[in-house]
């Protein structure tokens, strides 16, 4: 290799350093960026101010969800009545996700429907006395 061929292979190398140099330079600079970002948007996640105390919550959706969590149906059945009434989600999607037939899944939720019936479970928010024991219900 001649020495003109030499320098043109270095010539091209150190520019391909040069390139690569700069790119990685500018994803770094990039990153730093989003990082500063993403960091404000974690800090503002994680707000330890005490909440505001709430009156009477009036909303159809969570009354919904304490009568599908009601202390007095099983485990079992809540959670799969609540995907059902509350999310909306089909009765073969639900027994999928619990790997169980369509069939076993549908007799669970008929039987938690008919347990609110029998039980006369009403439609309401607990009183406040009641929320701590049924808001964990509502974890499960």
């Amino acid at each position: 290799m001649s020495d003109v061929e030499k320098a043109i292979t270095r010539a091209h190398h150190d520019g391909w350093l040069t390139t690569t140099a700069n790119r990685k330079a500018i994803d770094r600079i990039r990153r730093e960026n989003k990082r500063d970002d993403k960091l404000k948007e974690a800090q503002m996640l994680q707000d330890n101010t005490p909440p505001e105390p709430l009156g009477v919550i009036d909303d159809d959706r969570l009354r919904l969800i304490f009568t599908c969590c009601h202390p007095a149906l099983a485990v079992e059945a809540r959670a799969a009545l609540t995907p059902r009434m509350v999310g909306g989600l089909t009765v073969p999607e639900i027994a999928r996700a619990f790997l169980v037939r369509g069939t076993t899944m549908e007799q669970r939720i008929t039987r938690a429907k008919a347990k609110i019936r029998a039980a006369r479970i009403p439609y309401r928010m607990p009183s406040a006395d009641d929320l701590p024991v049924r808001v964990s219900g509502l974890l499960y």
